[in-house]
C-alpha cells in the first residue's frame, strides 16, 4: 500500500482528488488499519487455534486487493473505494473463513466427546 502510494506520489500521478497530503494520509491510514486487522485475525487465528483456513482466506484477499490495485488505470480513487467498501468486504470474508472453520472443528469435537 505504501509502494502504490510513494510511486504515484513521485511518478508525477498526483492526488489531486484527495484534496491535500493530510487527506491521503488519512485514506492511507485507514486502509492500513483495515489490511491490518486482516492480517491480525488470520494470523491470530491460525497462532492460537491452528485454523488452516485462515492464511488462504487472508491470501485470497491480499491477491484480490493486488488485482484491484493493479487494474485500475490513472485515477487515485482505489484508495477510498478500497478503504470503504473492497477492504471491509474482503476482512469480513477473512472473518467468515475463520468463523466457518471454527464452527466445525467446535461440532466436530463436540460430537467426538459426546460418542465417549
Amino acid at each position: 500500500l505504501s509502494l502504490w502510494a510513494a510511486v504515484r506520489q513521485w511518478s508525477g500521478f498526483s492526488f489531486a482528488g484527495y484534496g491535500s497530503d493530510v487527506a491521503l494520509a488519512g485514506w492511507l491510514a485507514g486502509a492500513a488499519l483495515v489490511l491490518a486487522v486482516q492480517a491480525g485475525a488470520a494470523g491470530y487465528a491460525f497462532a492460537r487455534w491452528r485454523l488452516v483456513s485462515a492464511p488462504p482466506a487472508l491470501f485470497a484477499a491480499a491477491t484480490t486487493t493486488w488485482y484491484l490495485f493493479l487494474h485500475v488505470g490513472g485515477e487515485t480513487d482505489v484508495l477510498w473505494v478500497w478503504t470503504l467498501g473492497y477492504g471491509p468486504l474482503l476482512t469480513a470474508g477473512v472473518a467468515l473463513a475463520i468463523a466457518v472453520e471454527y464452527g466445525v472443528r467446535r461440532t466436530v469435537a463436540a460430537a467426538w466427546a459426546a460418542a465417549d
